[in-house]
């Protein structure tokens, strides 16, 4: 009889010991979590259960190809603790989740197109989807609900979109995940040491990081979007690492106006409140002997960038400043004291992008020679030098701009339509702006104010104001007043010839114009005009092409001038403007 009992209990040990066995070899588990959710996928490889609840494998690999990111586990030498019971209830609930090695890639699910795409990291069996694709179906009643109470990981290699990190990794913590409904990560945390980062495949940008990292989220719903998780979002982060560069951001943020393939290094404190921000909160960024390109512009000195969150501000701020810079293209130049102040228009990570307001300043720039310096096809300067300070403010879709310039021996040169000049400047040059635009090399000015002060010709100076009203038909008015103490450096510009005989030097200048801009036209009506003691009359109108023509009552000779593609046409004794330039009017 206790034989018999003997084997009976022998063999009902051993149904159990070869019951959860059979089951792992059987890959049953994957086959019936993939028939209610495709795009989930468990795969355990050399997997057997020294004891019921106790499961030992080689290789673990799980997959979770969602809608909007797709994700990827794979471990090596893998110890896991599963609850029997719940798997009754297609509930698969793991603790003591240990593996020696092992690699994690998180990417969005359709990234759109260029460099970033091709960098992400490539998943077996998951294929990156279009811009727009169908969204999964699946039946959420019957998804099996994936819990994880304790992990306790050692990773080579984590990729978060297309930021690799190499080194070593180890994650411990907890989460709950179903397929297209939930996800939630309870106490993660992240400790990261000696590593390196690189852009998908390329050579790492960043080494030596240490990196500490703790995290939680509440619950989200990842059927809506990738940004689901970092709206939910809570937690901290320190690190430190040294930058070979910052070409590898012009994948994520193309508008920056610069990069550089210099040493540098990175310091942070960032704390994360469910997707903002939260203070205190710095980053530091670097680089002692940057090299900065952009076009091509090249400068050389040292950047400092800062991120600030604090409670005496509502919104977070970036400081960047270059106390000397050296630019080298296209022109010699050096720069004092250049500053940058951007204001962030929240602490929420998903809009942190969305710069409007700046503000920049430079205490002094200077030229070396600015032999041969060309600033459009037919204007600029040969020989001499600049001495500026400046600043640019945008705020709310308004600039202003702020120049005081001082030129030394400079030779202008303009060459359009025939007409040539030569003149020497020297003095100051004074630019007050509000609601600037720049497009294409035209510059629109609201409401500006441009002196200059021109040392060659004792007390000479020159004021032009220009005031504009916009309308939302598209169609713009203003007025542009013009006023020199002498036409002194004015008749220079004449070019000889009649022209120069029309234009007498002595006297004041004052012009008065009104400014229509329809479109992409504009014309400007001289309505009160005197160079000197000579009346004025004239228009200028750009619609394809610019075309100019005035009427000049010299004291020596009258003239009427036409100013076309074809050249500069005078004519004696016109008595009125040349017929064949329009003024653009509103509606036309």
């Amino acid at each position: 009889m206790k034989k018999r009992w003997f084997w009976v209990v022998l063999g009902a040990l051993a149904v159990i010991w070869l019951a959860p066995n059979v089951f792992l070899w059987s890959h049953w588990l994957n086959h019936d979590i993939g028939t209610y959710a495709p795009g989930v996928k468990l795969r355990l490889d050399g997997a057997w259960a020294p004891l019921p609840w106790m499961v030992r494998a080689d290789r673990a690999r799980f997959v979770v190809d969602e809608d909007a990111v797709d994700f990827e586990v794979v471990l090596r030498d893998v110890s896991l603790t599963v609850s029997l019971f719940g798997l009754l209830d297609r509930t698969l609930s793991l603790d003591d989740v240990e593996a020696d090695s092992g690699t994690v890639a998180l990417r969005s699910a359709s990234p759109g197109t260029g460099k970033r795409r091709a960098a992400l990291p490539e998943i077996a069996g998951v294929p990156l989807k279009p811009p727009t694709h169908a969204p999964s179906t699946i039946d959420r009643d019957k998804a099996w609900l994936i819990e994880i109470a304790g992990i306790d990981l050692h990773l080579s290699e984590l990729w978060v979109d297309a930021i690799r990190l190499q080194g070593s990794a180890r994650v411990r913590g907890a989460f709950r995940y179903r397929a297209l409904t939930l996800l939630d990560i309870n106490d993660a945390r992240v400790d990261v040491r000696d590593a390196a980062l690189a852009m998908g495949k390329d050579e790492p940008f960043a080494r030596a990081m240490f990196a500490d990292v703790e995290a939680s989220t509440s619950r989200i719903d990842v059927s809506k979007d990738a940004w689901g998780l970092v709206d939910q979002l809570s937690a901290t982060l320190s690190a430190h690492t040294e930058l070979s560069g910052s070409r590898w951001l012009a994948s994520y943020f193309p508008e920056l106006p610069a990069s550089t393939t210099s040493p540098g290094h990175v310091d942070l404190a960032l704390a994360v409140d469910e997707g903002r921000l939260a203070s205190p909160s710095w980053a530091h960024v670097a680089f002692p002997e940057a090299e900065l390109s952009h076009a091509n512009v090249r400068a050389t000195g040292s950047i400092d960038l800062a991120l600030l969150v604090d409670d005496a501000r509502s919104s977070p701020r970036v400081l960047v400043e270059a106390p000397k810079l050296k630019i080298t293209e296209p022109r010699a130049f050096s720069a004092t004291g250049a500053r940058a102040w951007v204001p962030l228009p929240t602490r929420r990570l998903r809009r942190l992008g969305s710069v409007t307001d700046a503000h920049a300043a430079v205490d002094r720039l200077e030229s070396g020679d600015m032999e041969k310096l060309t600033l459009t096809p037919s204007f600029g300067v040969h020989g001499g030098s600049l001495v500026a300070s400046g600043s640019f403010d945008q705020w709310h879709q308004r600039r202003a701009v702020r120049l005081d310039a001082t030129l030394r021996r400079v030779s202008v040169t303009y060459d359009t339509y025939g007409l040539y000049t030569d003149a020497r400047l020297e003095g100051r040059v004074r630019l007050a702006g509000d609601r600037l635009a720049f497009a294409r090399g035209s510059l629109n000015l609201d409401r500006a104010r441009l002196r200059i002060e021109d040392d060659t010709v004792e007390d000479w100076s020159a004021q032009m104001d220009v005031k504009t009203t916009r309308s939302s038909t598209g169609c713009n008015r203003g007025v542009v007043a013009l006023a020199a103490s002498s036409a002194e450096p004015i008749h220079a510009f004449a070019g000889g010839g009649l022209l120069e005989k029309a234009l007498a030097p002595e006297g004041a200048v004052k012009v008065d114009a009104d400014l229509t801009e329809s479109s992409k036209s504009w014309s400007l009506r001289l309505r009160n005009g005197r160079v000197g003691s000579t009346p004025v009359r004239g228009i200028v109108s750009h619609r394809d092409t610019t075309a100019a023509a005035f009427f000049i009552d010299g004291p020596v000779i009258s003239v009427g001038v036409r100013v076309d593609e074809k050249g500069v046409h005078v004519k004696p004794f016109a008595g009125s403007v040349p017929d064949g330039v329009a003024a653009v009017t509103c509606g036309a």
